[in-house]
């Protein structure tokens, strides 16, 4: 049951304060986290993919920055043998990666 049936349920009319803050707070982010991963994947469909360069450190070879163009970013890499379930994909999120296709990384500028 998704955060809209569970508020709507009968049962949860007998709810204090704070246990719909936290029903709200968890089931929120999980919901986040499932719009952040279908916006992923839909941008990851029509990217071109590179050519994928990282070394031991897990970091790639630095390059020009989108952002800045007087500075150079490189990307910590998630190593890509590491299995990331559906749960333990919010562990690097909350460290500030993110994902591209298959690939989950952090921008270092």
């Amino acid at each position: 049951m998704h955060l809209v049936g569970k508020l709507n349920a009968p049962d949860s009319q007998q709810f204090k304060h704070g246990e719909v803050e936290t029903l709200i707070h968890c089931e929120g982010m999980e919901l986040l986290r499932h719009l952040i991963q279908g916006h992923l994947d839909q941008r990851s469909a029509v990217e071109s993919l590179r050519e994928q360069v990282v070394g031991e450190d897990r970091q790639t070879p630095g390059f020009e920055c989108g952002y800045y163009t007087e500075r150079e970013a490189s990307n910590i890499v998630v190593d890509p043998a590491a299995r990331l379930t559906p749960r333990r994909y919010g562990e690097p999120l909350d460290f500030g990666f993110r994902r591209s296709g298959d690939h989950v990384y952090r921008r270092r500028l």
